[in-house]
């Protein structure tokens, strides 16, 4: 039987098995689209939001990233360094911006902090670049410096002083989250050998606080795992390969306890944020065969679709959205419970989207769309590959 086949009939099954869970929640959501204030198509990325709805956005189209700010609405580029590239990555609920930026007359970026009416340049910590991931309400910034080597290392920036956070045993480190205690999540290299399945080395997630490096260890009997998000809690969502490396679950770890957000076999499923209420956003789809194309935990076959994990249940985001809308990607998700998201409406428009919760849904709740059904009216990329930088790339 043809491995595509194969892994399609496991994914029917695996969604028949968790049909007591997937239940759309009863509460809607309005789906408004973002847009760009360069470029009139849809060239928009993010992968953070305040409390407020605030988005710090980049646009893609013109080669070196543009960032801004997109609020109630409006799109306003950030003046930031002086330079020509900038990217936007993090943002606290004060309207703190941290990422990369060009200075005047340089063509790689230094983290920064951006508040409104000032731009601090956090430099490059001796390295060639930095760029800020996250930053907290004490304005505490995670991110990852490169050095002249090539290799990259997370930071930890606080009051002027920064901090090396190390590593579990490998040259390649990502601070992608920190919360409210000033603890860091993200990934490291746990060695510098190559995988022979992925060539490329084997990387753990990490929590790092008060200047302890905490390895996440094996997950599920692979040695692919990383942390996206972290709540003040200290609930970390993100994703593991499955023994064999032949999927990948998405995940919360918690001090050493991994919940399991997608039991099941054959499947791919990523953790990408979580909010102060518990709640995981994400994505759900197939396996990519091909180990070429790295491990379960970096890419995901389509069709895949934007998940909510709340309470026990897992809600496919298109189910509780008006009609014509295909959502794929869940980004981020903030203490509102508004979703960042990405989608296309009708087949047509492509966009970045902020689905706002509306209200209780009235009536019996409708059962959802078999997975033959989801198949046919599924309308968005192949593919989705992500990579350590976080860096999220379609293919159609």
């Amino acid at each position: 039987m043809p491995l595509r086949f194969v892994l399609s009939v496991t994914l029917a099954l695996t969604l028949v098995l968790f049909s007591s869970t997937l239940s759309a929640q009863n509460v809607a959501y309005k789906v408004i689209t973002i847009t760009s204030p360069f470029n009139p198509s849809d060239t928009v990325v993010g992968t953070d939001m305040s409390r407020g709805g605030v988005l710090p956005l980049n646009d893609v189209k013109n080669g070196p990233q543009e960032a801004f700010v997109w609020k109630a609405g409006t799109g306003t580029p950030l003046t930031l360094l002086g330079g020509s590239c900038s990217t936007a990555k993090g943002i606290n609920n004060a309207g703190h911006i941290v990422g990369g930026a060009c200075p005047a007359g340089e063509t790689l970026p230094h983290a920064y902090l951006y508040q409104p009416k000032k731009t601090r340049d956090l430099g490059t910590f001796g390295g060639t670049f930095a760029v800020g991931l996250g930053v907290n309400h004490l304005d505490q910034i995670s991110g990852y410096y490169e050095l002249s080597d090539g290799t990259d290392h997370t930071f930890f920036w606080a009051r002027k002083k920064w901090t090396d956070v190390g590593n579990l045993g490998g040259s390649f480190t990502y601070g992608y989250g920190i919360n409210s205690s000033a603890v860091v999540t993200g990934q490291s290299d746990i060695s510098n050998d190559p995988d022979p399945v992925f060539g490329i080395p084997p990387f753990h997630g990490f929590q790092w606080s008060g200047g302890t490096l905490t390895d996440f260890g094996q997950i599920f009997g692979s040695d692919f795992n990383y942390g996206n998000k972290i709540n003040d809690s200290g609930m970390i969502a993100g994703a593991a390969d499955v023994a064999g490396d032949t999927g990948a679950h998405a995940i919360i770890w918690n001090n050493g306890t991994v919940q399991d957000l997608t039991p099941g076999s054959y499947i791919t499923a990523w953790g990408m944020d979580i909010n102060n209420q518990n709640q995981v956003i994400g994505s759900w789809g197939e396996v990519d065969p091909d180990p070429t194309d790295g491990p379960p935990v970096y890419t995901m076959e389509c069709p895949c679709y934007a998940v909510l994990w709340q309470n026990g249940q897992m809600t496919f985001l298109e189910d509780v959205v008006p009609a014509g809308w295909s959502l794929w990607l869940g980004l981020a998700i903030n203490d509102k419970g508004e979703i960042l998201a990405r989608a296309t409406f009708n087949g047509g428009q492509l966009g970045t989207v902020l689905l706002k919760p509306l209200s209780k849904q009235q009536g019996p709740t409708p059962d959802p769309p078999s997975m033959a059904q989801r198949k046919l009216s599924y309308k968005g990329p192949r593919a989705i590959v992500r990579d350590a930088q976080k860096q999220i790339r379609e293919i159609w």
